[in-house]
Formats: C-alpha cells, structure tokens, sequence
C-alpha cells in the first residue's frame, strides 16, 4: 500500500517562487534572485537602529546565575539518563537508550568524569563554531530582546483575553470552575508562531490599543513593522474589524496558516478537513488498488455424487483449497431471495416428472451429474485481503447455490431447448448483464468451448424461448433492498496469474430414470 502511494505522489516537485523587482518585475533567474537578496538585506541592515533610553531603562537588571558555570553534578545526570525516552533511535555512538538506562549503576561515574572533562575543555576555548553561532545563539538572542520588546509594550495593559482555569485538572467542570479556590485566570493578549506574532482581544477598540501600543514600543526598541505583511482576522464578529497602524489600514484575511494548522474567521475546522479529504482523494486515486482484485471461476461436470477430489489437478496447498458441497435443495439462500416455486423439495417438473426431493437424495436418485466450480478470489491489499476474499468466497457461494436451484426448477423451460438455443440465450443474457453493470470494460464474459460428439440436439419443433434484454432475476436487486452506492458496479472476471485462495464447489442435479439428457 504505501509503496503505491509512493508511487502515485511520485517525487515532491521542487517550487520555486518567484521575486520581485523594486521597480515590480517579476524575477525567475536564479543568480538574479539571490542578487535581489543581497541588495534587499543591504538595504535593510544599512539603517542605524538604536534602543532609546526609555527602552534601556525599562529593562530590569537581573541577577548573574553563576551556579550555572557549575559542572554537572551526578544528581543532575541521573535525572537526565532517567528522562531519556526509550524505543527511540541510537544516536551517532550507536548505543540505544535503553542500554545506557540499564546500566546506570555502572556508567554513572565514568559517564560524569567524562562530562566533566569536556566541560572544562569547552569553558577554556572558543569551541562554538560560526555556523553554530548563526544557526542557534542568533535565534535564541532575538528571541530574548522580542520577550523584552512584548513586556516593555504590554506592561500596564488591561486588554487581553481572559481564561479560566483550574489546577487539579477539573478543566470541563463548570460548577467547579465558579469556585473561587484552585481557579486561575490566564490573560493572553500575545501568541507567538516562530518570528510571527498574533495579538489577541474580544474586542476591536482593545485590539487597537493593543496595536498602538506594540507599534509605540517596536520605534523605541528600532524594528520596524511590515505593513504589508500584518493583518486583522475576526472570529465570532458581526462587522468587519477596521484596525490600522500609524493610519495605515491594515487588510482583512479570513484564516490564517500556520504548519499543522489552519485558523479561520469561521471557528470550524472545514477548511483544513476539506484540504486533507481533498489531498488524500488524489493521493488515493493514483493508487491502482483494483487491478489487483481478481475473481476465477472454472467449471467441470461429471456423472458421480462429488467424490473427485482432485478434478482440477491443481497444485494448491491443502490450506489453500477448501472443499465446500453445495446441495440445492436443502442448503440455506437468503430470505429475500426464497421462492416456492423454485424450491426443490416442493417443485415437481410437469415434462420429466422430477422434483420433491426428500432428505438423503443424493444417495437415492441415480444417475446425478455433479458441477464442480473452483473458484479462485485474489485481492493483495494489506489488512483487507482475508477478510475480503472471504467474503466474496461466501457471496460466489450464494450466487451459484441460487442459480443451480433455479436450472432445476426452471427445467420445463430448457428441457427442450436445442443447443443453438442455449448458446443463444447465453449471449442475450451476457449483453443484458454487460449493459445493466455498465458499458465501460472490463464486463462479464463467457467462453465458448466446444461441445462434445455425443451432445444430444434437441428436436427441431421444439418451442423457441422468449429472449429478452432484461437480466435475469437472480441477477437483478430486489427493489425493497436499498443499493449501496459505495460498492463496486461492475465484477471483472480476469484469468489470474496465480491462484491466492480457492473454493471447490461441487453442485449436485438430480437427474432422473428417464432417457440421458444433454450436458
């Protein structure tokens, strides 16, 4: 299955977005945009930015953490071996986590002088590399004078969203919630996505002081902010928000993205579903699952009661291959499907006078041609292909207990049929099945074999039987039974390659003293 997938995503497709220029031209040569780069960061970084005084000021002096020049202690590293997850990969030494926790009491103290040992190594050099210093110390510093920017902004603020919440875990109790012990209220008016920041509050007016206020303190710290870039959602309002920085209208979005998760203007969550129903649907329908899904019927007959069991000189395993008598009268069908006057302990052939087959008639009615199917279901997808091909081992089953018990019932209707007559109203039936489970291919159908010699014809008066391009019964579903639409419209009956599971069917007529009768 996944490979399939695999093979219907195909290789993800390298995107490229394009630049503009600053006079608005679009830019798609590669050397060119990274020109445009340069020149956009020369830009940016060739303004002086300074922190005023008032900025500085507000800045509280904290105290130096000097425990934390401290080597490890052995407290501190029996804590870490203790939270290492285990079931995850090993890392470069290629030790597992489970190892090292199992053999805590003996690598503690070795483990400890020699983290010791390495942190008195780094501590006396310059052991950060500069890439390292780019890729880490560079983030993790922005990230501290933005919390300063956000508290010297929002310091004295009233406006915020506020949340109730308990710490004893009763978060969906109500009554609970009123009380006035082990309740908190959060207020956030501040939520940070990365280098992205959304401000929060219930209404539009707060919203705007809260927006004067970050753009007030972002002049006194020197950033700038990106007009064009910074937008105003509403969930849950009535009016449009019309928010502005500096008198600068800000524009309106209706959801906002962020990686994992879709926000909308609408508090659902249909969009992202929509996208990932949307998604996997293509995915899927790349995927050629039914080419895979196979069903083989092959027929024999022969003058016995079912006691060849080899018939079909198959090399299949005996676990493979089961065994299944069919007897058409005495064997179960379902309800809807029952007839009087198809049953064959209650009908009575007026032409050759068979019928009302009684208990054990297998072992007195002589002779009895017996119909061996073997059926062979092949359906290789993962997870289903058992409990799939059992139960189209139990449906085939169905159809041919059906269909045998109706030939014997219906034998005044063909007993005096020529050949050329049932070949013929086999191909008229074919053409109704095709065309009532559809046009497209592949459809049902039947192989022409060649008769034998001793085919006995049928007498040339013999009364010709209506043809119609209407299905069969047994073939049509009952009007009272509503249609799944999520089911296959067609069956496909293709040779398989190889034979994943079988059924041997045989099925058993009841032929009676009179003259032989044609296969």
């Amino acid at each position: 299955m996944y490979e399939g997938i695999k093979q219907a995503t195909g290789k993800p497709a390298k995107k490229s977005t394009p630049l503009k220029s600053k006079t608005g031209e679009t830019i798609t040569d590669q050397d060119n945009k990274l020109a445009r780069w340069v020149e956009h960061y020369l830009d940016l970084y060739s303004k002086e930015n300074s922190v005023s005084q008032e900025a500085l000021d507000a800045i509280k002096d904290l105290p130096v953490l000097k425990e934390l020049d401290a080597e490890p202690t052995l407290e501190e590293l029996n804590k870490a071996i203790n939270a290492l997850s285990c079931g995850k990969a090993s890392g470069e030494d290629g030790i597992p986590p489970e190892i090292i926790k199992s053999g805590k009491p003996v690598l503690l103290e070795p483990l400890h002088k020699l983290l010791c040992q390495c942190w008195r190594e780094a501590a006396e050099e310059d052991w950060l590399p500069p890439t390292f210093v780019c890729c880490v110390l560079v983030p993790t510093l922005f990230g501290i004078f933005f919390s300063l920017l956000l508290n010297f902004a929002f310091k004295d603020s009233e406006e915020s969203v506020h949340l109730h919440t308990r710490s004893d875990g009763k978060l969906f109790n109500l009554s609970r919630l009123k009380a006035k012990k082990k309740v908190c209220t959060v207020h956030i008016r501040e939520m940070l996505f990365a280098d992205d920041t959304a401000l929060t509050s219930h209404t539009e007016e707060d919203l705007q002081s809260l927006m004067d206020r970050f753009a007030h303190a972002c002049k006194e710290f020197g950033l700038t902010i990106s007009i064009k870039k910074t937008h105003v959602k509403g969930q849950g309002v009535l009016a449009t928000p019309s928010n502005c920085i500096d008198n600068e209208k800000l524009e309106i979005t209706h959801q906002f993205i962020y990686p994992g998760s879709t926000v909308t203007s609408k508090l659902s969550l249909e969009v992202k579903i929509s996208k990932r129903i949307a998604k996997a649907a293509a995915i899927m329908a790349k995927c050629s699952f039914l080419p895979k899904f196979s069903i083989h019927v092959e027929t024999k007959y022969e003058d016995n009661k079912g006691i060849n069991d080899n018939i079909f000189d198959t090399e299949l395993r005996d676990e493979e291959t089961e065994v299944c008598f069919i007897d058409i009268a005495y064997d179960e069908i379902p309800e809807r499907y029952y007839k009087e006057s198809e049953d064959p302990r209650c009908f009575k052939s007026e032409k050759t006078a068979r019928g009302l087959l009684q208990e054990g008639w297998r072992d007195t009615q002589d002779p009895i041609m017996c119909s061996y199917k073997l059926v062979t279901v092949k359906f290789e997808v993962w997870g289903l292909q058992t409990r799939v091909e059992q139960f189209v081992h139990k449906v085939v089953r169905d159809v041919l207990l059906l269909g045998h018990r109706q030939a014997f019932a219906w034998v005044d209707e063909w007993i005096d049929m020529t050949m050329e007559e049932v070949r013929e109203y086999e191909r008229a039936t074919q053409e109704a099945t095709n065309k009532k489970l559809g046009t497209f291919p592949p459809a049902i159908a039947i192989s022409e074999t060649p008769l034998p010699a001793c085919a006995r014809s049928g007498p040339s008066s013999a009364p010709s039987t209506p043809l119609s391009t209407e299905a069969p019964d047994f073939l049509s579903v009952p009007k009272d039974r509503p249609r799944k639409k999520s089911a296959p419209e067609t069956l496909t009956l293709p040779d398989p390659a190889r034979r994943d599971s079988a059924f041997r069917l045989p099925s058993l007529f009841s032929w009676g003293p009179s003259t032989p009768q044609p296969e």
